[in-house]
């Protein structure tokens, strides 16, 4: 895939994080994709394990937005980085809502075939986002 049609790719996928709607989930992800759950690491598979880790999010936070912020590709590899904004509205991982705005960075790796997505591997900042609900002080205040 050329970078411009990396980008193109990653705009779509992006639309899909933020819609998490199955139709565009079934365009942009095989079948038999593996997902490993960034925060949780439980495994799911294939456009319907994609949809499922987006509504674990949703869960605590329901107005989740990815931005792409940048995208880069050699064959069928691309690596693209996000930010993800949204606000604690929920229990997530067992942390009752704090309310609190966040703003969470994310780099992923993706292979494809055929042009849809086999296999994600996430590195997801749990830290900043656990800091930024309250759950750890922040750097500066840390012993």
């Amino acid at each position: 895939m050329s970078q411009i049609g990396n980008q193109a790719f990653m705009q779509r996928f992006v639309m899909f994080l933020n819609t998490a709607s199955l139709p565009l989930a079934e365009e942009l992800i095989a079948p038999g994709a593996v997902f490993r759950a960034p925060v949780s690491g439980h495994e799911y598979t294939g456009p319907e394990g994609y949809v499922a880790i987006l509504h674990r999010l949703r869960g605590g936070f329901p107005d989740a937005v990815w931005h792409l912020e940048e995208v880069v590709g050699e064959g069928n590899v691309l690596v693209a980085r996000f930010s993800v904004v949204g606000t604690h509205q929920g229990e997530f991982e067992g942390y009752a809502p704090s309310h609190r705005a966040v703003k969470v960075s994310a780099m992923n790796l993706y292979r494809l075939k055929n042009g849809r997505i086999v296999r994600e591997f996430a590195q997801f900042d749990h830290l900043s986002l656990l800091w930024q609900i309250g759950v750890y002080p922040p750097p500066s205040q840390a012993v």
